[in-house]
């Protein structure tokens, strides 16, 4: 059974190829918004250093992942850079209607969402941090939805990572409840497939729309 996103989604399949070489044009840049100040430096670095059981671990892009398929979306999730391409077929509407593993969007490029910051939560332990005991490794794990309480299934995910860091958990908390614009890097994390209604429709607990999220964002705007 299909929600109303992923209609959309299948609707609109055909104008999906479409990309911009940094051009941000048709991606909701007709509001007004103010960047979020940076008030953190990030750790621009492959690798991050910290000490577990007495030893000390060096986490690379890959994280500490055994399966290859995990080891490259660990390496997307870990990026430190800013995008310089867009893909303009990346909306908030169409990220939530688009299943997992269908290559619906460009991975390798960045996305401009606009919508509702509706709950932040931090994470801990996990492969792409090398299960760090820091919290100072850890995402921070946000909601983005097109009303202030969305239900559990209509929302979209994206992350504050360590390395793009720019925002203490208190700032971001002010911002919850608040519409704002996100910039970052686009990654399909599949392994959430059960948990996503693209990906199994009306299944009690889904907890997200889709596995397409914002992993790292790099810019925040209000």
């Amino acid at each position: 059974m299909m929600n109303r996103y992923h209609l959309a989604f299948v609707l609109a399949l055909p104008v999906l190829t479409a990309t911009t070489a940094g051009s941000l044009a048709g991606m909701g840049r007709q509001d007004s918004f103010v960047q979020v100040t940076k008030t953190l430096p990030g750790r621009d670095t492959d690798t991050l250093v910290f000490k577990k059981n007495g030893k000390t671990v060096r986490c690379g892009m890959s994280g500490n992942a055994t399966k290859e398929e995990d080891k490259a979306l660990d390496r997307l999730k870990n990026r430190h850079s800013e995008p310089t391409e867009f893909d303009s077929g990346a909306t908030l509407e169409m990220m939530m209607g688009a299943q997992t593993g269908t290559n619906a969007f460009d991975q390798t490029k960045g996305a401009v969402l606009t919508g509702y910051f509706v709950k932040l939560t931090p994470e801990k332990e996990e492969s792409c941090n090398c299960g760090s005991p820091k919290s100072v490794d850890w995402d921070f794990h946000c909601f983005l939805a097109f009303t202030p309480s969305p239900n559990q299934n209509e929302r979209i995910v994206f992350e504050v990572t360590p390395r793009m860091r720019f925002w203490s958990k208190a700032q971001l908390q002010k911002l919850v409840g608040k519409r704002i614009r996100i910039t970052g890097w686009i990654a399909d994390d599949f392994k959430h497939s059960g948990e996503s209604e693209a990906d199994s429709p009306g299944k009690p607990g889904n907890w997200r729309a889709s596995c397409w999220e914002i992993h790292p964002v790099t810019n925040i705007e209000v």
